[in-house]
């Protein structure tokens, strides 16, 4: 299985909330997510975030391949990386040694 994961925190100390800021009439998440919904060689898509706007946002696209992971504080930060994110993610979900990531 093909899994895509898009990290999404509401801290964005250059642009507050850029990941569900309108662009080109609609939140800027949206246009990433609409990419890997349509894709045939993506099977899942999470959006890792603490935040409940962007829980909002995104579930409101009611798109078939996405789902919410919530990520633990500790990497909803400004020091957090996007590794830590990932690492989270794969510890904490049951994947197949199959399944790849992106």
């Amino acid at each position: 299985m093909n899994i895509a994961l898009i990290p999404a925190r509401c801290g964005s100390k250059s642009i507050s909330f850029k990941n569900i800021k309108n662009f080109c009439g609609k939140p800027l998440i949206y246009w990433n997510l609409k990419a890997l919904e349509q894709s045939n060689n993506i099977d899942k898509i999470y959006v890792a975030t603490d935040c409940d706007k962007i829980k909002k946002v995104v579930n409101s696209f009611q798109f078939n391949k996405v789902f919410i992971y919530e990520r633990d504080k500790e990497n909803a930060t400004d020091t957090a990386s996007t590794e830590a994110v990932l690492l989270e993610f794969i510890y904490k979900k049951k994947f197949s040694k199959k399944d790849n990531i992106l």
